[in-house]
């Protein structure tokens, strides 16, 4: 079976201040302030991370609007391999180094990383294109998954003979 992965825009906190706010203070804020459901949240994804090699960083973290990350990615949509390792960094920059998805510098580390032209990334960035698509994606996305509560979510299009599929963010099929 060949595949092709190729990533769509999800914002689950669309009102984050472009500074962001430490990460913990939005998940205890989602947990409606309850101080043991967050830190059984936290060693939940510390113990699945460390199965996969990853150091999920929560302390000093930061979480922003994701809007200019996903045009990033939109900008490289024709190359599905750039798309994907564009996305791997930012999410070890966001999950691994706390790192601000709303910051250009962080933004431009992750696009050279993944093999993106430094100034091709920030004349990008700079230029607004995209922002209209997007916006039209998620608002489009948002009305035909509501249930999604957590990314990345993976919804496999089967062809002719085989069957659909939904995975949750760790990989399991879902009923």
């Amino acid at each position: 079976i060949t595949t092709t992965v190729h990533w769509h825009p999800w914002l689950l906190v669309p009102r984050l201040p472009a500074s962001g706010v430490p990460k913990l203070h939005m998940y205890r804020r989602r947990l409606g302030g309850d101080e043991e459901k967050l830190r059984a949240m936290v060693r939940e994804l510390q113990g699945l991370g460390e199965l996969d090699g990853i150091s999920f960083s929560f302390d000093g973290a930061i979480a922003g609007p994701t809007l200019d990350a996903h045009r990033l990615l939109w900008s490289v949509r024709e190359t599905p391999d750039m798309q994907g390792k564009l996305v791997e960094e930012l999410f070890i920059a966001y999950h691994e180094r706390g790192q601000n998805p709303a910051d250009h510098k962080t933004l431009l580390e992750c696009a050279a990383q993944a093999g993106y032209d430094h100034q091709a990334a920030e004349m990008f960035l700079r230029s607004g294109k995209g922002e209209a698509e997007i916006s039209a994606e998620i608002s489009g996305a948002h009305g035909a998954w509501d249930m999604i509560g957590g990314v990345p979510h993976i919804f496999a299009r089967a062809r002719k003979g085989l069957p659909r599929v939904a995975l949750d963010g760790n990989s399991r099929a879902m009923s």
